[in-house]
């Protein structure tokens, strides 16, 4: 069904970001795993686009993060600035159409508790967004221990994300139906098998 290949992109891309590649890794396995769930919600269509822009938006911070460390001149403060900005929008955009697809998946097969998590991580992850953003429009200077906690927020995050996610892998889907093509959830065959 995709949900496999959602939970390991997402922990390739934001548990695991080694380098750059495991970046775009967990970027394109998540695009894989969006298409397999075109089929139940045309909000998968929404999240496939968005994160084939901010596939985009990673290979032009990669760029710009090559180009600071070979101290390429025309790079100013700004220009970085305003890429990691567009970056952090898209990563908000792919968030909220992935989780809103998967909240319809997860109401469509009746798995309400789900459905509420990744709503109420939804709200958190959008939050965090908005405050990087706003961090990164005015620049202000961060002190270490605010940086730390920075860093600990987004983890949770990702871990609770991640979480979610594997939650819809385990509750919706059959063990196998990553390796078939049988377009319809657990709960839905369940269903109609009786």
């Amino acid at each position: 069904m995709g949900f496999g290949l959602i939970f390991i992109g997402y922990s390739v891309m934001f548990v695991m970001p080694i380098s750059i590649f495991p970046s775009f890794i967990g970027l394109f396995m998540i695009m894989r795993g969006v298409r397999r769930l075109l089929p139940y919600s045309n909000k998968f269509a929404h999240a496939y686009n968005a994160f084939f822009i901010l596939s985009i938006y990673s290979a032009m911070v990669t760029f710009l993060a090559i180009g600071e460390w070979l101290n390429i001149p025309f790079l100013t403060i700004d220009t970085v600035s305003l890429v990691k900005i567009g970056e952090w929008v898209g990563m908000a955009i792919a968030h909220f159409f992935l989780f809103a697809g998967l909240t319809q998946l997860s109401r469509d097969v009746g798995v309400k508790r789900i459905a509420e998590k990744l709503s109420r991580n939804l709200f958190f992850t959008i939050s965090y967004i908005s405050v990087q953003v706003i961090l990164d429009l005015i620049r202000p200077p961060i002190p270490m221990p605010l940086q730390s906690l920075n860093i600990l927020t987004w983890s949770i995050i990702v871990i609770m994300n991640s979480v979610q996610i594997f939650s819809c892998y385990m509750r919706i889907c059959y063990e196998g139906d990553e390796y078939t093509d049988d377009p319809k959830p657990k709960q839905v065959r369940r269903h109609e098998d009786d």
